[in-house]
């Protein structure tokens, strides 16, 4: 696993000269000499907002009581494990602090994550290109049946968020799932099934189904298999063609 060693000077100065890309609920992502860094959100708020000679100590502040790396590294190696038989892009490393007090010297703060350059969320693409969604859509059910037949789950698709937030994002006829580590990824001995990540998947076809004006056929309280979803997809393909050959139709006999 690759390893990149910083001071905590040489980490503010890693935060001040590169750009931040996005922000969650525990995390900042910027760039870092052509790579893309995932660091602990706190932490980067300290250093950004303070004066570079308060670095060491804003990182020491920081961890003075919570010890614990940014993300379970054995998580990541279980990954690491299975990136050849994957097509989903998992972490590429970790980020760890050097000239620090040596109780937290060699600590990770953070990880570093593929860059899907020139890549944008679903929601970039219109509702009524139903037919790139499809392509976009079979890729994601692909590997996510890819990952379950490698005992990983990824159960934050973000099925519960808006569109521009699922954990997917999309250029041209491809489409990748984000965030592949983390407390709601499980891989291994953490593994017990896709249940949750087939059914994140479910709800997200459902937003579409809503999306195109399509009554939707998944229930919250069905049970999900790869059949189903299948079926799912399948659907939505047939209605949606239906309902533009529809539509075509009327506005070409309209003009």
């Amino acid at each position: 696993m690759e390893e990149i060693k910083l001071t905590p000077e040489e980490l503010k100065e890693a935060i001040e000269f590169g750009k931040l890309i996005g922000s969650g609920f525990f995390s900042k992502v910027f760039t870092y000499k052509g790579r893309l860094i995932k660091l602990d959100k706190e932490l980067y708020n300290l250093l950004k907002a303070n004066d570079p000679s308060l670095s060491t100590e804003m990182v020491e502040r920081r961890y003075r009581w919570d010890k614990e790396d940014f993300n379970d590294r054995d998580q990541l190696e279980e990954l690491e494990k299975r990136q050849p038989f994957i097509r989903p892009r998992v972490p590429e490393g970790i980020v760890t602090l050097k000239g620090v007090d040596s109780k937290i010297d060699g600590l990770s703060p953070g990880i570093i994550i593929p860059h899907f350059k020139g890549y944008k969320g679903l929601a970039n693409i219109s509702k009524s290109d139903y037919k790139r969604l499809l392509i976009v859509l079979r890729k994601i059910f692909d590997d996510i049946k890819n990952l379950a037949d490698n005992e990983i789950a990824n159960e934050d698709l973000g099925a519960h968020r808006k569109t521009s937030d699922y954990n997917i994002v999309q250029r041209n006829n491809d489409a990748q799932i984000i965030d592949m580590s983390g407390p709601l990824v499980t891989v291994g001995k953490t593994y017990t099934g896709p249940k949750y990540m087939y059914e994140d998947f479910a709800a997200i076809l459902n937003n579409y189904y809503k999306a195109n004006g399509l009554e939707p056929i998944y229930d919250e309280n069905e049970n999900i298999d790869e059949q189903k979803l299948a079926e799912m997809i399948s659907e939505f393909d047939k209605q949606t063609r239906k309902k533009w050959k529809i539509f075509s139709f009327f506005i070409y006999n309209i003009f």
